[in-house]
């Protein structure tokens, strides 16, 4: 039983990571093709804020589940899954931060950094 259960629960733990990593790689791949999109956040800076908000809670709850998963792991793991457990744990928490790291970066540095008070520039782009 245990052993089925660390199997799905590792399948549960790589789905959260590859969700938070593909969402910052889409929204990276929208933010560096889409001239309008990078001028509308760059006026909207509300929109930007609130994005970067999106990201951190997501990011959080992402880490918060991989940790209760890890627990649930590691009580029902043998004595030598143990260290690898923790060191996938780990592995996971730091790809995650990485990739939206990346995007909270891009948008603090690109979408606040410069601001745009006039929305018809945003339209002479798109």
């Amino acid at each position: 039983m245990s052993e089925k259960l660390i199997e799905t629960l590792e399948k549960y733990s790589n789905a959260i990571v590859a969700f938070l990593i593909l969402q910052s790689v889409a929204f990276s791949i929208t933010y560096g093709t889409s001239a309008h999109f990078a001028c509308v956040l760059r006026y909207e800076r509300s929109l930007a804020w609130g994005l970067m908000v999106h990201f951190l809670l997501v990011a959080g709850s992402g880490c918060f589940a991989l940790e209760r998963i890890s627990k649930i792991m590691l009580r029902n793991a043998k004595d030598e899954d143990i260290q690898f457990i923790r060191l996938a744990w780990w592995a996971r928490i730091v790809a995650i931060f990485l990739f939206v790291g990346m995007v909270v970066v891009l948008i603090a540095v690109y979408g606040l950094g410069h601001p745009i008070t006039d929305y018809a520039q945003c339209i002479k782009v798109g």
